[in-house]
């Protein structure tokens, strides 16, 4: 039987988002398994700016008085080498 392991880090950047023209960012959320040992965080960027968090729960974070046209979320992720963790989905509210 062979084994795996896993990187202990690991990053994924996400597409840039824009809308039409300049919006309120609301809030984010996200969801990930995370097996014992592992964690996920996520990290926002608005019109290209500085990247803001590390956010490390998943619950609906409020981003109040952030507004712009874009945005872009980057996610980290440990590893103990064993297992992985895994980002199942994120979602950003916004309003016109």
């Amino acid at each position: 039987q062979g084994t795996s392991t896993y990187p202990a880090n690991g990053q994924f950047t996400s597409q840039l988002s824009s809308n039409f023209g300049n919006v309120a960012f609301n809030y984010i959320t996200w969801s990930a398994t995370t097996p014992a040992g592992t964690s996920v965080n996520l990290e926002i960027s608005i019109d290209g700016g500085a990247y803001i968090g590390p956010f490390t729960v998943p619950f609906a974070i409020p981003l109040p008085n952030i507004n712009g046209s874009t945005i872009r979320f980057k996610a980290n992720f440990t590893s103990d080498g064993t297992q992985t963790p895994t980002l199942n989905d994120v979602s950003i509210n916004y309003s016109p």
